[in-house]
């Protein structure tokens, strides 16, 4: 049997927030995992209002670990024209950060959208709110990140 040489397409997505330390961490690290012998995502993720170097969030990193995503390691980080420039997507949570994007990054536009866009919703920050919050925001991340990955992987 011949082995076959089919590389899969590799994909560079970045993932934005507002802080960094809840939601982009988490679809950064599901997008990760989330590669195959189809597609192979390298992602990283930041802020459009980053205290750079904090750790993720505790609710976070506990329901990261839950889902089999180790976030210990992360630290916050302010988005920058080279995280721009370096991507070849660009995913937002709310429509709030992806104007935000088109006002300051404006050649970024046509490769930005919103994790939520498929199903057409919005990820509302849980920072400062409680666990169950998380997991309602963790719950969209799954579902965005599972059908934008179908939809890349069908490309």
């Amino acid at each position: 049997m011949q082995e076959s040489k089919h590389r899969p397409l590799a994909v560079k997505l970045l993932l934005v927030c507002v802080g960094n330390i809840c939601r982009s961490p988490i679809a950064a690290a599901m997008f990760a995992a989330a590669s195959n012998d189809q597609v192979s995502y390298e992602t990283r993720s930041c802020g459009i209002g980053a205290m750079a170097g904090s750790p993720a969030d505790k609710d976070a990193k506990q329901l990261g670990e839950a889902a089999g995503l180790d976030l210990e390691a992360h630290m916050s980080r302010q988005i920058d024209d080279e995280d721009v420039a370096w991507a070849d997507m660009i995913f937002v949570m709310d429509t709030e950060q992806h104007l935000y994007i088109e006002k300051n990054f404006p050649a970024a536009s046509s490769k930005t959208f919103r994790l939520g866009e498929l199903d057409d919703h919005e990820i509302e920050d849980p920072y400062g709110e409680d666990l169950a919050a998380h997991e309602t925001a963790v719950k969209a991340i799954r579902s965005g990140v599972d059908g934008w990955h179908q939809k890349i992987s069908a490309s």
